[in-house]
């Protein structure tokens, strides 16, 4: 594979927003919960960008990989309104049923979500209480 050398637009444009989420390529889907007590569950996914860790086992490599070209190209910026209007949607498209505000599931992702923590926090206030109708 070969390495790929940032430009200093890709630079500017990935540097992080204020009141903003950097949300990598993917960005949001639907699906069933394959983990945990929720497996079998519908969730909506939320994959955010930027991670520290780099685990030998991630499938997620183009969020933190800086080598890679999706890396810098692939990110977007969300204001929380957004994200909230997106999440409503892969919901809808995917199950296009109503449930309980208290069975919907948002997994917020990455990379690492913590290294948007202060957004994650202010996020989640938006996002409480949201209903998704079809």
């Amino acid at each position: 594979m070969e390495l790929y050398k940032a430009t200093s637009e890709d630079k500017l444009f990935l540097r992080p927003k204020p009141d903003m989420l950097k949300v990598s390529g993917d960005q949001v889907f639907a699906t069933l919960q394959g983990e945990g007590v929720t497996a079998g569950k519908p969730a909506v996914f939320l994959r955010l960008h930027f991670c520290n860790l780099a685990c030998s086992w991630c499938d997620t490599k183009y969020t933190w990989d800086q080598n890679r070209e999706e890396f810098w190209r692939e990110p977007v910026d969300w204001s929380f309104s957004e994200a909230t209007t997106n999440i409503g949607k892969a919901w809808t498209e995917k199950f296009g049923f109503e449930v309980p505000s208290f069975e919907k599931r948002l997994v917020v992702t990455g990379g690492e979500p913590l290294l948007q923590q202060k957004k994650d926090s202010q996020f989640t206030k938006a996002f409480t209480g949201l209903e998704y109708r079809n």
